[in-house]
């Protein structure tokens, strides 16, 4: 049998786009014909960030189909896209939330019954606040949403029973507790967004080499670099703290700004902020300081800062905002302790052996790759 055809469906978030591009990418290395589907707007999105410069070598083909949106409606309403999304592409997956309500953490609608009891699973992974759950953290004012998101999860677990292969982006050494707990999913991850085959990344945003020069003239490590995803938005308090607290921090930095990312206007800067810090401006071995906004993020958090011990949580204030003065200390306390650095680098080892010849990921991915050619 010759390599099959593979179609790939992302859920329609820059998240999730991404590593099922590099997945593909990988895929497309070892010979296999790639259909790529995302929405039809972003698709649209896609095409407009790199426009000429794709090139799909044969194997990648772009495919796009609608999210069942109209045109001008919201996207970032995760709620009425996912239903939206199951009435057009219907799916099914797999988890463990039957667990979650036999145990009496959760009600039949995914509410926390305890709203400040925390939940472990094991010694080893991160302990979860009910209010982090998935479906709770996505539209979290809009209790509607949440009812048929966590409906949405529950019914579409059951494909892991039925399933052949499901992949994971990470790795058996980053998370074995995880993988202990939920077997049939197999790690063959981080995969890397280098060595791509042409241009094609599968980001929403056209890259902007304007700051390379300037990168290049910083000494090594000595950058704080700042991004927050395409979905976040901060009211136009946050948004100036955080700018403040950067130029509090006396530190070169990079801070990649969407033109939506704060409420309802053009983000407003402190008064001559791009002025005064106009000559300044994780992955790989960096140190991280967490900023989760909804999803998964918060989980993300407690990986790094509770169980990796690789990052700093930030405290709010009695508004909810996260000042100036908190932004300032915790940069500081990130790069005055050596031991963030230190830890960092050995969980970029880590990983990086896992998807090297003869790794943990390396080796599912092959297998992964043998059983599509059989």
């Amino acid at each position: 049998m010759g390599n099959p055809h593979i179609v790939v469906v992302p859920y329609p978030a820059q998240g999730h786009v991404i590593p099922l591009m590099e997945l593909s990418q990988n895929l497309a290395k070892q010979g296999f014909k790639i259909s790529f589907i995302n929405t039809e707007f972003n698709h649209k999105r896609v095409l407009d960030a790199f426009g000429k410069k794709i090139d799909e070598n044969g194997l990648i083909h772009l495919v796009s189909l609608p999210d069942g949106l109209d045109d001008g409606e919201d996207r970032n309403q995760f709620g009425k896209l996912t239903e939206t999304l199951g009435q057009v592409m219907p799916r099914e997956l797999k988890e463990f939330i039957e667990k979650l309500i036999d145990d009496g953490l959760i009600d039949e609608n995914g509410t926390p019954v305890n709203q400040h009891m925390m939940l472990q699973l094991s010694p080893t992974t991160p302990a979860i606040h009910p209010i982090s759950f998935l479906w709770l953290a996505i539209d979290n004012n809009d209790s509607t949403a949440q009812t048929f998101l966590f409906r949405f999860f529950k019914g579409h677990n059951k494909v892991v029973e039925t399933t052949d292969w499901v992949l994971c982006n990470s790795s058996l050494e980053l998370e074995p507790e995880g993988f202990t707990l939920v077997p049939k999913v197999l790690p063959m991850g981080p995969l890397s967004a280098s060595n791509l085959l042409g241009n094609l990344s599968g980001s929403f945003w056209p890259e902007d080499p304007t700051c390379l020069q300037w990168l290049d003239k910083q000494p090594p490590g000595s950058v704080i670099y700042v991004a927050f995803g395409s979905i976040t938005i901060f009211n136009q308090i946050q948004f100036q703290e955080l700018a403040l607290g950067l130029e509090l921090s006396n530190r070169p930095f990079l801070w990649v700004v969407r033109p939506d990312i704060t409420k309802g206007k053009e983000s407003v800067y402190p008064e001559e902020f791009q002025e005064r810090v106009g000559s300044q401006g994780v992955s790989n071995g960096v140190p991280f300081l967490c900023w989760p906004y909804f999803a998964d993020q918060f989980l993300n958090e407690s990986n790094i800062c509770d169980i990796w011990k690789v990052g700093l949580k930030f405290e709010r204030d009695g508004r909810g905002i996260i000042t100036k003065e908190e932004i300032k200390t915790k940069i500081e306390k990130l790069l005055r302790d050596e031991n963030f650095k230190r830890k960092a680098i050995q969980l970029k080892e880590t990983v990086g052996n896992s998807v090297s010849e003869g790794g943990s990921s390396d080796k599912i991915f092959k297998k992964f790759i043998e059983w599509m050619k059989s």
